[in-house]
């Protein structure tokens, strides 16, 4: 799997956006035993011209809006028909895509921060949601179709399919977990959906963890003070996503460890206003993540 960030500020409003593609393992679904129901549905009839098997095209864009309108153009953040046609189809294996950067892509995956409200505000008033789907859906045109979306508090996060991959989605689970104050309002959290694309389990968290004290405060000294509380959020939020691996329970594992929902899936991508720093300028920290030196970014 390889894939490519590209960060941007939009106004005053910070967005980033991850091209990626990779090739997907397969495996065997086993029938339930003993009362229980396999939970997947629309099986396609031949398994061997499943797009997994070629490799899928992901994009996945998070922004956090910072509670405001979004402009009528919603380039360059997101790709639209603009931006790439379909290639020509093949009657065989109309699915397949050119394994090469830009749109379109098989899945386009939104997750938005504050999205048409703050945080604070959204604790009492939700945001229309269905408004900003429509949004993307326009944006998006006619190839994609929104598959699933979920909404807490200022929290959102969308999953759109290419057209010609529709009838590979064969089953779309949703869920939430809210981290705000007093541990239980959605003003801080993260909300998860999980799709079985093919044969292929993919999960998409997207996430806002908690910022700073005060509002007056400038990262990212602000932003260190609260490390242990961001990093015990993400923690509660494995644990307690309710989304489950798509396949029955495998009794041979060893399921001793504690349980994490991104070990459930085949694929897990966790992005979101997750509001760490790191005290250095923007060319030291594309310096160390291009060689690898995670270790000096983290510190």
């Amino acid at each position: 799997m390889f894939g490519r960030w590209r960060d941007a500020f939009w106004g005053d409003a910070f967005w980033r956006r991850l091209e990626t593609i990779f090739s997907a393992s397969s495996h065997t679904n086993r029938d339930g035993q003993g009362g229980q129901e396999r939970r997947l549905s629309q099986i396609p009839p031949d398994p061997t011209t499943l797009p997994d098997r070629h490799g899928l095209k992901v994009f996945i864009g998070t922004w956090n809006m910072n509670g405001r309108e979004p402009p009528v153009a919603l380039s360059p953040f997101l790709p639209n028909n603009d931006e790439g046609t379909s290639p020509p189809k093949d009657a065989a294996q109309p699915h397949l895509l050119p394994m090469s950067s830009g749109p379109p892509y098989h899945l386009l995956v939104i997750g938005t921060q504050e999205c048409l409200s703050t945080s604070a505000n959204a604790v009492f008033f939700s945001p229309e949601y269905e408004a900003w789907e429509h949004r993307l859906s326009d944006w998006f045109g006619s190839e994609y179709f929104l598959v699933g979306g979920r909404g807490m508090g200022a929290l959102h996060l969308a999953v759109f399919v290419w057209h010609r991959c529709w009838s590979w989605i064969r089953a779309v689970e949703s869920a939430e977990v809210a981290t705000g104050i007093g541990g239980m309002i959605g003003n801080k959290g993260a909300v998860g959906i999980s799709v079985l694309f093919g044969e292929t389990s993919l999960l998409f968290i997207n996430s806002h963890l908690a910022g700073p004290l005060t509002a007056a405060a400038l990262p990212p000294i602000a932003h260190a003070e609260r490390i242990s509380q961001r990093n015990q959020d993400y923690a509660r939020i494995e644990k307690e996503m309710p989304l489950r691996s798509y396949e029955l329970k495998d009794e041979s594992k060893d399921e001793s460890g504690p349980w994490r929902v991104s070990d459930q899936f085949d694929y897990t991508f966790w992005f979101g206003d997750l509001n760490y720093r790191t005290a250095a300028t923007r060319a030291q920290a594309d310096a160390w993540l291009s060689a690898g030196h995670y270790k000096e970014a983290d510190d």
